[in-house]
């Protein structure tokens, strides 16, 4: 799965393991490729016979060639940027460096989510494991790590990996000071996306099961409140600042906006209600062994959400589905109604595109980006612009240049790092979290046995009725 990020300072698209980059103040492109071989094992690891053979195949897990990019997040300065892969592997870039590699580590698990905090300096990352982890940004020893003894540099390269993440046994003392890496959260089933919220007072963490938790960060283990209305995974959640809520989209089909802090339900929109069963919008589906009702019933999970503070549009894009769903957030200031009774969230418009969506982004406050898959078979990606309306969404005749440099670059990646969720969707370097199919299998163990039970009882009534009718029949030869 591709992915996007955009301010007004750069826009970034990354595919398999290539990060593309367009900085407006230097108008040009900056290509990153993820070397698998940059990464480096500290020698404390391979002391033992037994942790070198662990490490091997932990390290040669992590840093194979085939493993995508699962994550990206910019901060809040827009000075860093983090990429995640499925191999464990933590890169973050200085924007301000001309994209220097600041910090390179190895993670526990494979990271679903990141966010940074406000005053860059740690990165929470969200694992599929149900735990949420902090990170310095720099690494503990900071800038000062970035060069070796004999002054020169180490590639821009900081290796300062968590407790058992690389080597798999307990760390020594030496190595535990190194370390510093911090579970804030945990959850018993997989993370699919934190946010933070109110000046980065709550840490808010949606799964797998339905949940949406609200805690007190830095002290997480105190839980404000949950969030309970979804009816399956929760795969987005969306911190609207200016009003202080949060929005959130599933895999039911439904937009659900909250009071966070209370844990109040404000509005919610059944999203089936508005793209049915148009079978043209629905893509190829990514499970091939689902039948075609399974694939229109599923076809609204929620992939990404987006907020344009301008029109106080929300935009929706969903797996499998060619389409972008548009809503208005009415505040409750702005209705001058109760928000209890007031329909908060109102449907605007659907936008029908010919391409598979893979992200959304916007930009300027005037053009939102989407990241298309243009051809399954080539495994082509491309940028395409809309103008945001009053009330439609209207495709850019003539793209502007950043899209256009953009575009021109994707065109020369492999093949191969951009491959369609439907040609790898059972191999486990997949970077697409939607092809480990996160609905919940409902294995019905009852209708047979319910079966068996009703032909039991109808056995046992026409027995009982046939020993009625020949009773019936012996007293009536009585009485002749």
């Amino acid at each position: 799965m591709a992915r996007i990020l955009s301010n007004e300072d750069f826009v970034v698209v990354s595919v398999g393991r290539d990060v593309v980059i367009y900085h407006f103040g230097l108008e040009h492109i900056v290509h990153i490729k993820l070397k698998s071989e940059n990464v480096q094992i500290d020698n404390n690891a391979r002391n033992n016979e037994n942790k070198n053979k662990k490490n091997d195949s932990i390290t040669n897990k992590s840093t194979t060639e085939s493993s995508k990019i699962t994550s990206m997040a910019c901060s809040h300065s827009k000075k860093y940027l983090s990429v995640s892969d499925d191999g464990k592997n933590l890169y973050v870039y200085d924007a301000s460096n001309n994209w220097k590699l600041v910090n390179h580590r190895s993670i526990p698990k494979r990271c679903t989510s990141m966010k940074f905090t406000r005053d860059d300096k740690n990165i929470l990352i969200a694992d599929k494991s149900g735990d949420v982890l902090k990170f310095d940004v720099l690494g503990v020893e900071g800038l000062t790590s970035l060069e070796s003894k004999d002054g020169k540099g180490v590639g821009g390269l900081v290796i300062s990996g968590p407790k058992n993440a690389v080597s798999g046994s307990n760390d020594t003392d030496d190595n535990r000071d190194d370390d510093d890496s911090f579970v804030v959260a945990g959850h018993v089933s997989m993370l699919l996306d934190i946010e933070l919220c109110d000046a980065d007072r709550y840490l808010v963490s949606c799964d797998r099961d339905e949940k949406i938790r609200i805690s007190n960060y830095p002290n997480c283990y105190n839980v404000h409140q949950f969030c309970l209305a979804h009816t399956d995974f929760v795969s987005k959640v969306l911190y609207i600042e200016e009003c202080d809520l949060l929005l959130s989209g599933s895999g039911d089909g439904r937009i659900i906006l909250w009071d966070y802090k209370s844990g109040r339900l404000l509005d919610s929109v059944n999203t089936f209600e508005y793209l049915g069963h148009d079978q043209s919008a629905i893509c190829p589906s990514s499970f091939p062994n689902q039948s075609e009702e399974e694939n229109v019933c599923r076809g609204v999970d929620v992939r990404n959400i987006c907020y344009h503070k301008l029109t106080k549009f929300v935009f929706v894009i969903f797996e499998r589905r060619r389409v972008v769903l548009t809503l208005k957030l009415c505040f409750p200031s702005i209705a001058n109604e109760n928000p209890t009774k007031s329909k908060m969230l109102q449907f605007v418009s659907v936008t029908n595109v010919n391409n598979n969506i893979q992200d959304i982004s916007l930009l300027d406050e005037q053009l939102i980006l989407l990241l298309a898959q243009e051809s399954v078979a080539e495994g082509q990606i491309c940028l395409s612009t809309f103008k945001i309306f009053e009330y439609a969404l209207q495709l850019n005749e003539l793209e502007p240049v950043y899209v256009d440099c953009l575009n021109k670059e994707l065109q020369h990646m492999h093949v191969s790092s951009c491959q369609s969720s439907s040609d790898n969707s059972s191999g486990s370097g997949s970077c697409n979290r939607f092809e480990c199919n996160l609905h919940k299998m409902r294995i019905d163990n009852i209708s047979e046995y319910v079966e068996r039970k009703n032909k039991r009882l109808m056995k046992r009534q026409d027995e009982s009725g046939r020993k009625t009718k020949m009773m019936i029949m012996e007293n009536e030869d009585e009485h002749r």
